[in-house]
């Protein structure tokens, strides 16, 4: 998993240096590991090593979400930050209390971590607005590997103004190959 975040690093690295310096240094697993206990969470092994790798993008108020994106629309959010939203969202009955927010557009849409044993901890994609909340990776490893090939192949990109953008069929294929069964890429 941490080869492909570095590969998402590296494409920023390249096409979009000042997102380096948005991104927070990696936390130790002890913060992730207590959070997780004390709110009887099954814990991901691949949670722990992607904070370890960077804690997200703090977003000082009144500045732009986009210059904060990982990929398209959506930031990774300091574990502080995702631990608050958790707190507030396993209230909404949209929301399952075994979901972790992990990712966040800063509108209220965020793609969430399945935290229980039953499952093998699949990503699901939460937008507001009542859509029925659905699986869209099969784990966080492919979610990143999904991303991570998405830059590498262009569907994913930095527009001349400085956004990122999505080619959705390419997207789609990538995703597809990546997360081969979910309905949400057929």
């Amino acid at each position: 998993m941490k080869a492909f975040f570095l590969r998402i690093i590296a494409w920023h690295k390249k096409n979009n240096p000042g997102f380096l310096d948005r991104l927070n240094p990696g936390i130790e697993s002890y913060d992730v590991l207590n959070f997780f206990t004390t709110n009887s969470l099954v814990i991901p092994n691949e949670l722990i090593e992607l904070y370890s790798l960077s804690n997200g993008s703090t977003i000082p108020f009144g500045d732009q979400y986009d210059l904060f994106h990982l990929f398209p629309g959506y930031y990774l959010m300091p574990f502080q930050e995702a631990t608050h939203i958790y707190r507030l969202k396993k209230m909404d009955e949209l929301w399952s209390p075994d979901w972790f927010p992990i990712f966040s557009n800063g509108g209220g849409d965020y793609y969430a971590i399945k935290c229980s044993k039953e499952e093998k901890f699949p990503i699901i994609g939460f937008l507001v607005g009542g859509i029925e909340p659905e699986i869209e990776y099969t784990n966080l490893p492919s979610m990143l590997k999904t991303i991570a090939d998405c830059f590498d192949s262009g569907a994913f990109y930095m527009t001349d103004e400085r956004y990122l953008e999505i080619l959705i069929d390419k997207e789609v294929v990538i995703s597809r190959s990546n997360n081969q069964g979910l309905p949400r890429w057929n």
